[in-house]
């Protein structure tokens, strides 16, 4: 389990996962749920992303790149 104050390596490891659970297969569960579905999970990881970003930069850390967020 990650603790705070989170290191660069608890940051990164959040921002691969976070790539992982958006690819496509991942994110539209492989055809299991809805156009609609899906979206909502790619705004809810947006939102993630958005607050890891913050957490880094208010927190001197390098902000990770998540590949997989347009």
């Amino acid at each position: 389990p990650m603790t705070f104050p989170l290191s660069q390596t608890d940051t990164d490891k959040i921002a691969s996962t976070l790539d992982s659970d958006l690819s496509p297969e991942n994110l539209h569960c492989d055809g299991e749920i809805s156009q609609r579905q899906a979206q909502a999970k790619y705004n809810f990881y947006g939102r993630v992303i958005r607050e890891l970003d913050r957490y880094c930069v208010n927190n001197n850390l390098t902000v990770p790149t998540v590949h997989e967020y347009y």
